[in-house]
């Protein structure tokens, strides 16, 4: 059996190199995210996408609606790593999200991790 997939979606190379360590040393896969203007076809379908939308008004909630408005990704769980806490309805556009406040305590992303492969 193959190991999950998990996209690391992160524009700080640091964190997201950080963040790729860490999973792929409990045999987790991490792929580079791809981008999402449609320029290049999408790489296997992951198990858990891991987004850093930063503040609440900031471009990676873009990202997360186009994430969500693509088919093969239904159902495929959503990490948020965000600064402040989002308003609800900022949360219930996304479907089920996870959120994981900045700075980010791996030990709690690993377990967001798991849980959402569960």
């Amino acid at each position: 059996m193959d190991s999950p997939v998990i996209w690391v979606m992160c524009g700080d190379p640091e964190m997201r190199c950080l963040i790729e360590l860490n999973l792929c040393k409990r045999a987790l896969r991490c792929r580079e995210a791809p981008s999402l203007n449609g320029s290049q076809p999408l790489p296997e379908r992951p198990d858990v996408i891991i987004l850093d939308v930063g503040s609440s008004t900031g471009p990676g909630w873009q990202a997360a609606r186009t994430l969500r408005g693509i088919g093969r990704l239904d159902g495929v769980p959503i990490i948020l790593m965000v600064e402040t806490a989002p308003p609800a309805s900022r949360l219930a556009e996304l479907g089920p999200v996870s959120i994981a406040r900045k700075p980010i305590a791996m030990d709690e992303l690993l377990v967001m991790v798991r849980q959402c492969l569960a």
